[in-house]
């Protein structure tokens, strides 16, 4: 796949016949062993290898889902909604395009008017070449993203450039692995190498403008978070 689409695969669950919406609800969605390429607008910033989201009624969650063994390259993965008993283990993810890197995250579970991911497991998963790499967003409003452990993912080369540091999520630099407004999240065994630069598929250092605030572990207005195991090295700022 290739191009400046939104999307190299997109899964949205369809509307229920009434009541709860367990109709249409996926039982076993298995998305496993793809090689994804493009998919990012780079005019725009936008684009996902794999997105998923339940229904925008907010009557299908997405339920048993599976994400394995996936290559991307440009862009990565996105989900939006209510989302459980999910796993996503053993992609590759790499956010380079020709002289630069994608300034967005290599793994985005957001919560949305429709729900919250929750009761799920990000696993030994590589991520490369990102803004951001594994980000679980909440809102107050909407949901607190629960349940979830990311463990023994490897991510390197992650950077990002702004003219300004914020005092909020976005813009207080750029993150390995990011929670806002999360609740019960485990954070073990995974490592963290070589923020703040990246190389081309040549080994050569993208030139890179602008300033760099690098943070392996970031945890924002969120609770019960356990950290354990982790390693982090080379993390520079410029």
């Amino acid at each position: 796949f290739g191009g400046a689409l939104t999307a190299g695969i997109s899964y949205t669950t369809v509307p229920g016949l009434g009541g709860p919406g367990l109709q249409g609800i996926p039982s076993d969605l298995i998305i496993s062993d793809n090689v994804i390429e493009g998919f990012f607008d780079r005019t725009a910033f936008t684009g996902s290898a794999i997105k998923l989201r339940g229904d925008a009624a907010g009557n299908n969650p997405l339920r048993d889902v599976k994400v394995t063994g996936n290559t991307t390259r440009e862009s990565g993965i996105s989900s939006f909604d209510e989302m459980s008993e999910f796993l996503i283990s053993g992609n590759t993810l790499d956010g380079h395009f020709p002289g630069n890197v994608n300034p967005g995250y290599g793994i985005q579970l957001a919560t949305n008017v429709d729900g919250k991911p929750n009761r799920g497991v990000v696993i030994s998963n590589l991520l490369k070449r990102f803004g951001s790499g594994i980000v679980l967003l909440g809102t107050e409003a909407n949901g607190r993203p629960t349940d979830i452990r990311i463990s023994d993912n490897y991510l390197t080369q992650i950077v990002k450039t702004q003219d300004q540091r914020a005092d909020t999520f976005v813009g207080i630099g750029s993150k390995a692995i990011g929670l806002d407004f999360c609740e019960n999240i485990q954070i073990s065994d995974n490592s963290v190498s070589t923020m703040g630069t990246a190389l081309d598929n040549s080994d050569t250092p993208i030139p890179l403008v602008g300033n760099c605030w690098p943070i392996a572990v970031y945890c924002r207005n969120s609770s019960q978070i356990d950290m354990i195991g982790n390693s982090l090295s080379r993390i520079e700022s410029m």
